[in-house]
């Protein structure tokens, strides 16, 4: 675990973080992208990353975290 928490600093590597959601979050962020130009930020998105992908693309940026998430044998009581 400590390898992949080394990882993990070494690719935010002191940026700040910024975490792009799905929904009226994704609707904001290409909104206001333009803001982020030339930032050095480390981008993360969640599960379904295309239409974050597309959106970063715009300042000509990519993400440096994708976060999957899976549910297996999810049992509600």
């Amino acid at each position: 675990m400590v390898a992949e928490l080394e990882k993990l600093a070494s690719v935010i590597n002191g940026r700040p973080v910024c975490f792009i959601g799905h929904g009226q979050s994704l609707s904001e962020l290409d909104r206001w992208i333009y803001r982020f130009k030339s930032r050095d930020i480390c981008w993360v998105s969640l599960n379904q990353v295309e239409m974050a992908r597309n959106i970063l693309k715009k300042i000509g940026e990519d993400l440096d975290i994708i976060l999957v998430m899976l549910m297996i044998g999810l049992q509600i009581i």
